[in-house]
């Protein structure tokens, strides 16, 4: 939706401000981070094969204000 919402209406009136981690192998934290008064710009999806095994993988460019590392 907030995709959409940035194309259909003015991307400035749509920004978001939030956080993502950073998993290690081993499932523990690697990294924290932040952002403030963020868009999306892009958004891929690959399809998995069904005789295959690869992993689908998603891929959200944003455009962001400010970007912090936390942790």
């Amino acid at each position: 939706k907030w995709i959409q919402d940035v194309q259909q209406v003015v991307w400035d009136k749509k920004r978001k401000d939030g956080s993502f981690t950073i998993y290690k192998q081993d499932s523990s934290i690697g990294s924290l981070h932040t952002f403030t008064r963020a868009w999306p710009v892009s958004y891929t999806f690959s399809e998995p094969t069904v005789s295959g095994n690869e992993l689908s993988v998603e891929e959200l460019e944003m455009v962001c204000e400010e970007f912090e590392r936390t942790s």
